[in-house]
């Protein structure tokens, strides 16, 4: 999740290369194709095996339902690769939202159209050594999961939209480590918005709820059963996400088998950044996730609620939809669809699970946790919010009302004096609660679950105003080749301000280029041996579990700082000197009882229910 102005830096996507095909590595043979290496225009240390399908087309009467591996004998020399359906920005540009809005989707609008997006999207990039072949032992594998929002993203946008979700830098990072270690990158697509989060009884009954996860879960067994063939180890593999990618993996981490019991995530490691996700839990028959799903059908014209209707839809209406109603509410900063508690795959929400033991996969070598100082102000700073009143009917559109009173009770955010009072309070207070509750709790709830396995990180380069969310994916992603100064005045017109306000652009653009190398050197470590220290650069400070209770600062990594030109990049990374304030054991534990709250009320409210009628207009057999 993620303001729509940055939803497209967090789709740091990997550049659309037109290579040749590689030979000397080995040919990716499936049941359903076979696959070559391509070359990498301008690389030669990196391969890529481009547009591997991994899933069977979810389109007709399995659109809306769990993807599935393609058949034996599927014909892939038939495929047409695309990216999965998104938000359209030429309808947000013809004016299906208001002007306020608009100004949340101008870095979007700079998204090249002419990229193919289809309903048949489930392919994947694997990124290798380009001597691959040199590697005598298993290769540590990482699997991306991108960002947008659950709305937005893909594994092959342009650099138009921002970035290169790319695994140039990960391996690039393992091959220039001490020993030359590799590493096999994966990034594949998932389902956006109704196609892949729709949710709610009804769902439950006809379709898949969180058919995007199922998504993500297949390219995890993907891993798990083909990358050997070229020479990846199974049982060596990392998770990074980022935004709802790291709220995607937190997901996994507390999935269920069909007979309730916790399900083996496929990946031993991961790197959460900025885990997000809006809570979704009322799955109640005529609930909040199926109001949702009968104001969708209405939108696709598909008025009497009618699952089949919506299968059977032209895609064209599917995706009007889902525009309108993004518009209709991101004026208040939130967004449709996303992963949701269906009582079967996804039993509580995240936060809540992970507060529990007992209650989520508790078999993980080690994991990162990292959050930028500056989570949810672009979600806030366009609302209208003139008083305490809006505070509370804008926390009534994603809390029941005695949570929101709950939450007006407390001294963390309303009760200390005039603390909503006058404007800018106001917009502090509600700010504070957004990234409380939808960032900040995620990132202590996985401190809270794996204590003495868990790296914490502040991003807050390269001051805390500045360090909004998704900001540090140019540090993940970021390598030699690209032209940065180009590559900032396309992302967002703050960001290029920004960085020549402190002097980073032009020569001092190769500081940034620097930092970004350390950065992903501890990454990179971590993803090989769980420790994020074993490869780093030799003067780069030492980074141990990190260690704390009310306010976490041992073992806490904080990147921040301006340098001067003659500056050692390393300055930028320190450890246990910063204590973390956003993070603390207050926090989590006030959200965690309100979490608790919910799941009680939703567990009675369940239990009252009858079964949903058929036969309704808006219980339509299949």
């Amino acid at each position: 999740m993620r303001p729509i102005e940055l939803l497209k830096i967090p789709c740091f996507a990997a550049i659309i290369f037109a290579g040749s095909v590689v030979y000397g590595l080995p040919e990716l043979e499936l049941d359903w194709g076979k696959y070559n290496a391509s070359d990498i225009p301008d690389l030669t240390d990196v391969k890529v095996y481009r547009n591997v399908r991994y899933g069977a087309p979810p389109t007709d009467d399995r659109r809306f339902k769990a993807s599935q591996f393609p058949h034996k004998g599927f014909d892939s020399t038939k495929d047409e690769p695309a990216d999965c359906i998104a938000v359209s920005m030429k309808a947000l540009r013809e004016g299906k939202c208001d002007t306020a809005i608009k100004q949340h989707f101008s870095l979007a609008f700079g998204y090249n159209e002419e990229l193919k997006q289809a309903e048949d999207c489930l392919f994947l990039d694997i990124y290798v050594p380009s001597d691959l072949e040199s590697f005598t032992e298993p290769l540590p594998v990482i699997v991306w999961f991108y960002g947008g929002a659950y709305l937005f993203g893909s594994k092959s946008n342009d650099r138009t939209q921002g970035m290169f979700y790319s695994g140039v830098g990960a391996v690039r990072a393992a091959l220039e480590s001490p020993g030359r270690k590799g590493v096999i990158f994966v990034a594949g697509n998932y389902r956006l918005g109704a196609l892949g989060w729709l949710s709610g009884s009804y769902v439950e009954k006809y379709g898949t709820p969180n058919a995007g996860l199922t998504d993500q879960r297949l390219i995890l067994e993907f891993v798990h059963r083909y990358i050997s063939k070229l020479k990846g180890d199974p049982s060596n593999v990392s998770a990074w996400g980022e935004s709802a990618g790291g709220g995607s993996i937190l997901h996994h981490l507390v999935a269920r088998n069909d007979d309730g019991s916790l399900r083996d995530p496929l990946f031993q490691k991961a790197i959460v950044q900025s885990p997000a996700y809006q809570w979704r839990w009322d799955h109640s028959p005529s609930g909040s996730l199926d109001k949702e799903y009968l104001k969708f059908a209405v939108a696709a014209d598909c008025p009497d609620g009618s699952f089949k209707c919506l299968q059977n839809a032209p895609i064209r209406k599917i995706k009007d939809a889902v525009d309108l109603m993004v518009c209709d509410q991101h004026k208040d900063g939130i967004f449709p669809f996303g992963p949701a508690v269906d009582g079967k795959l996804i039993k509580e929400i995240p936060a809540y699970a992970l507060g529990k033991p007992g209650s989520y996969w508790n078999d993980l070598k080690s994991i990162i946790s990292s959050h930028v100082a500056t989570e949810a102000a672009t979600f806030t700073q366009n609302l209208t919010i003139n008083n305490a009143s809006e505070v509370t009917r804008l926390m009534g559109l994603t809390f029941p009302q005695p949570i929101v009173d709950h939450v007006k009770k407390s001294r963390l955010y309303f009760n200390i004096g005039a603390f909503c009072k006058p404007l800018l309070k106001c917009r502090k207070c509600y700010t504070k609660i957004v990234q409380d509750s939808m960032f900040m709790t995620n990132t202590r709830a996985v401190y809270q679950a794996y204590k003495g396995r868990c790296y914490m990180l502040n991003y807050r380069w390269p001051a805390k105003i500045y360090a909004k969310h998704g900001t540090d994916l140019l540090f993940t992603f970021l390598y030699k080749e690209i032209d940065l100064d180009k590559l900032v005045k396309s992302i967002h017109p703050e960001w290029n301000s920004t960085l020549t306000k402190f002097n980073l652009t032009g020569k001092y653009g190769e500081k940034v280029k620097e930092a970004s190398k350390a950065f992903q050197r501890y990454f990179v470590s971590h993803a090989i041996s769980g420790d994020p220290e074993a490869l780093k650069d030799q003067e780069a400070p030492l980074w141990p579990f990190t260690k704390g209770d009310e306010k976490l600062k041992d073992g806490v990594m904080t990147v921040k700082g301006v340098l001067k030109a003659n500056a050692s990049v390393l300055k930028y990374f320190t450890v246990g000197k910063h204590a973390d304030e956003d993070t603390t054991l207050t926090m989590f534990k006030f959200w965690w009882d309100v979490l608790d709250k919910i799941h009680k009320s939703a567990s009675s409210k369940l239990n009252k229910a009858a079964d949903p009628e058929e036969g309704d207009g808006q219980r339509d057999e299949l």
